[in-house]
């Protein structure tokens, strides 16, 4: 049975939203900047009922528990009882291999709450107060850097909505694995890249640095971000001849402090264990989940209507998911978990929250192709630049990685987020500069009816 605690955040957060729009309307000052900050009080209220019913042994991602010396809740267990870095080599225990930053700060926090007199279990289930407020952080983040590319008003409003209320993002927020923290610093990364680009402030390279070593101090896979913040370096570099040499030392600056923070867990362990700095480890081809015998046609263009009877993804019944796109589709509403029975008002919710997910994902496309291809939509070019190749970056990634590794498990959105909030920038942009008066309630509309299946649904879970 659902704590009463959960209705009463529901209703108390609710009534206070309420408040701010009436007031604020009222005063005639419900401007784009009050409209988000009541969207981020749902999408934070939406979080934390989603971590009180969720508990940590529910819907990880390679976590399993802190019996097990495996899995990060082994990794952050180990780090809590021995105040020290695995002296091993950390491909003998599932999940070591990752960079130690989250664990840390996990078995930290762990640590805190235990010397304030809370069990073990709860100190445990609290990490999940860590992931809500990376996630919210997100969210302050990812509004900073749609203001910073020109979105304002309705489109800013619009692309706001879908990272307040992405399932991803709540998926996330309790999920005490390191993608979280690793999405947060991978966002700082690219505002201070952006930043750097207007005024070219040492202080902001530094921060893009820190924010970047740091990010893949968390998870390795960060790294692909410095497609896209390359590009704002490299282009800046070539368009302003006279500002070259202070631009070499702000790269110095960057790959001082990036560099060491970035690879010294890979050093560290390529010279104590010989293990690759670019190591992850394989499920093989002897997994139950394995679908390399899936032709490359299958893998990317096989859309049979089969695939769609359930909106959660298959293992194994009657198929294993195989389609990268159907799997980031599915992974992006409900992550890699079967969440409900195929029948009742929760399927009924998820039904309506894949459809309209599947929408906004074809709208994205859409508005992409709009925002590539017309000069006034990003009239900066170095930040169109770096948004085109993050996304396309973060897509040929994803793909590569769901090739390299053929597993169903690989197919999941945590391992392409930046997709979200730039199709997020792609819809806002076209809402607020290409829709015309008439048109422009089509946008308004999906992304209205995207937010609200998800608040359905997750309130809906909550109860189940």
């Amino acid at each position: 049975m659902t704590d009463p605690s959960v209705t009463l955040i529901l209703v108390s957060s609710g009534a206070f939203a309420l408040f701010l729009a009436v007031f604020w309307g009222f005063r005639k000052k419900l401007d784009d900047r009050h409209v988000i900050f009541i969207m981020m009080i749902a999408g934070l209220t939406l979080r934390l009922i989603y971590i009180l019913t969720t508990d940590i042994d529910q819907r990880q991602h390679d976590v399993y528990s802190f019996e097990e010396m495996k899995g990060h809740a082994g990794y952050i267990g180990y780090l809590l009882n021995n105040a020290a870095l695995p002296d091993f080599d950390p491909r003998e225990i599932f999940q070591f291999y990752h960079p130690p930053l989250h664990h840390i700060i996990a078995a930290l926090w762990m640590r805190l709450n235990l010397a304030a007199g809370i069990s073990f279990d709860n100190s445990a289930e609290n990490i999940q107060i860590l992931t809500l407020l990376y996630s919210g952080l997100f969210m302050i983040l990812t509004e900073r850097i749609f203001r910073k590319i020109g979105s304002k008003g309705p489109g800013l409003t619009v692309a706001f909505a879908l990272i307040a209320f992405h399932p991803a993002f709540i998926i996330l927020s309790g999920s005490i694995n390191n993608d979280m923290l690793s999405i947060l610093l991978m966002q700082g990364a690219f505002l201070f890249a952006l930043r750097w680009n207007d005024k070219r402030k040492k202080t902001d390279i530094a921060l893009a640095a820190v924010f970047m070593g740091l990010g893949m101090m968390t998870k390795l896979s960060v790294g692909i971000a410095a497609a896209g913040i390359g590009f704002i370096f490299l282009l800046r570099f070539l368009q302003n001849k006279e500002e070259r040499k202070g631009m070499i030392a702000g790269f110095a600056i960057f790959a001082a402090i990036c560099f060491p923070l970035a690879l010294w867990w890979g050093i560290r362990n390529a010279v104590l264990f010989g293990v690759p700095i670019s190591y992850v480890p394989s499920l093989g081809d002897g997994s139950h989940q394995y679908i390399g015998h899936y032709s490359v046609y299958e893998r990317l263009f096989d859309f049979s209507p089969y695939q769609f009877q359930s909106v959660y993804v298959a293992w194994g019944e009657p198929y294993f998911e195989h389609n990268v796109f159907i799997g980031l589709l599915k992974t992006a509403s409900f992550g890699e978990q079967t969440l409900s029975d195929q029948s009742g008002p929760v399927y009924i919710a998820a039904q309506i929250l894949f459809v309209s997910s599947a929408v906004i994902a074809l709208l994205s496309v859409i508005c992409g192709g709009v925002v590539m291809f017309r000069e006034d939509m990003i009239r900066n070019r170095v930040q169109k630049g770096f948004v085109v190749v993050t996304g396309l970056t973060f897509l040929a990634a994803y793909i590569q990685f769901c090739f390299a590794y053929p597993h169903t498990c690989t197919q999941n959105i945590r391992y392409a987020t930046p997709l979200i909030w730039i199709a997020a920038l792609f819809i806002g942009k076209c809402t607020g500069e290409f829709f015309g008066k008439k048109t422009k309630w089509l946008p308004i509309a999906a992304v209205s009816a995207f937010s609200a299946a998800s608040v359905l649904f997750y309130t809906l879970l909550a109860y189940k």
